[in-house]
């Protein structure tokens, strides 16, 4: 099989025809010459993206180097991922018989695997993904190519749990807030102490025994509401519940409210997984700010952020309203 000339991107900076390489990589056999193709196009790639009017010659190196990886990817499917033995067989100069595989040709798993999963992707959608890609002004690569894939089935899945009745078949929810009657013991005694809760409350033992980890899918986010004073138990309760948690979200509720150490203006939810939960994450923060009106109510702002955020059959225990497309549960429901 012919090579390509030798391009030198320090002497001889001029972009590599992308039709020819194609050709050439469509006959191409042998995975450590597509990778020696694959190296010149990202070196020349790096050059012209340093030069003021080189952002066409990088483009065109820039999709060789993906078209380079996707053979990879359709050669490496036939190679052992390790050990001496087995491989297809390359004849060595001096007669005798090697074995390739992706450890001798320098590929680690991780890389193989990258390029077998953009090879996978057809032909046709590879190039019109290059195209977008380029139309954005975005460096074109395999990394962003198979980012691309992963957010296409991402959001066909979200639109899919969008669409799910409430709850789901088996009666589980995928989306999971709760705000537990924390149990405030502090001045409890006290009959004109005015942060006395004006709702049934619980022990940590009972709140770590309610039933959510059978009421959530196994894949499943959940959001559990707790003040400052909580913050320590409310983790014991995503433990108990079968949860890991993830970030917090922190209200800033504007007015200044009660407190015994320091005046209360944020209360605090934690967000906690259970598998593999879809999210649409775009500019969503862990900050809302909304003025607090009745007592215990969460903002409209909240619900407004899990509804774009998750995707799928919601249930809220120990709602003080009803919500479209949600199921209630609790004592005021």
């Amino acid at each position: 099989m012919g090579k390509l000339a030798k391009i030198d991107p320090d002497t001889a900076p001029g972009m590599l025809s992308v039709e020819r390489a194609r050709a050439w990589l469509a006959k191409a056999v042998a995975v450590d010459e597509v990778k020696s193709l694959r190296d010149k196009a990202e070196a020349i790639a790096a050059y012209q993206r340093k030069q003021k009017s080189g952002r066409e010659a990088a483009l065109d190196a820039e999709k060789i180097v993906v078209f380079a990886d996707a053979r990879i990817g359709e050669l490496s499917r036939e190679l052992p991922k390790t050990g001496p033995k087995g491989g297809r067989p390359k004849h060595g100069h001096d007669g005798h018989v090697k074995r390739e595989t992706l450890a001798s040709l320098g590929l680690s798993q991780r890389e193989a695997a990258r390029c077998e999963a953009l090879a996978a992707i057809p032909e046709a959608k590879r190039s019109r993904m290059i195209d977008a890609e380029a139309a954005k002004g975005r460096r074109v690569t395999t990394r962003s190519l198979l980012g691309a894939v992963a957010v296409e089935k991402k959001s066909a899945f979200a639109a899919k749990l969008r669409a799910e009745p409430v709850p789901t078949p088996d009666g589980r929810f995928r989306v999971i807030v709760i705000d537990p009657p924390w149990q405030y013991e502090t001045r409890a005694a006290d009959t004109s102490h005015r942060g006395r809760n004006r709702y049934p409350d619980m022990s940590i033992e009972e709140i770590c025994a309610l039933p959510v980890g059978e009421l959530a899918e196994d894949d499943c986010i959940l959001w559990l509401w707790t003040t400052n004073a909580f913050m320590h138990e409310a983790y014991h309760c995503l433990n108990a519940w079968g949860f890991t948690p993830k970030t917090i979200l922190t209200w800033d509720k504007v007015i200044l409210g009660l407190g015994d150490w320091l005046r209360n203006v944020t209360e605090h939810c934690i967000v906690a997984t259970r598998g593999k939960p879809i999210v649409t994450l775009t500019n969503q923060t862990t900050m809302i700010r909304e003025q607090r009106g009745q007592h215990s109510r969460k903002p409209d702002a909240f619900y407004a952020l899990v509804d774009a955020l998750c995707p799928g059959s919601k249930l809220e225990m120990f709602a003080r309203s009803p919500r479209d497309g949600w199921e209630r549960w609790g004592a005021e429901a």
